[in-house]
């Protein structure tokens, strides 16, 4: 039950971030995760990684995962 009520509560807060988001797109700014909000890996940290480095957006990762944001402090990545 608890996951259900996670998920439809994900998705109710996806759909009402779309203005946020589209507000964001027009400053130039990325925000990335995985499948999964506590991993790193796979296509999105390559292209997060990439897009940090190469371009002029600002890139963040989204993550609440206290390894993962002491490897983007680290490495100089928000």
């Amino acid at each position: 039950m608890k996951l259900l009520i996670k998920f439809f509560l994900y998705k109710i807060i996806f759909f009402l971030s779309i203005p946020l988001r589209i507000n964001l797109f027009n400053k130039k700014i990325i925000i990335l995760q995985t499948y999964n909000k506590n991993i790193y890996c796979e296509s999105p940290q390559y292209l997060y990684e990439y897009l940090s480095k190469k371009t002029n957006y600002d890139v963040y990762w989204f993550t609440r995962n206290k390894q993962i944001i002491s490897y983007l402090k680290k490495n100089k990545l928000k």
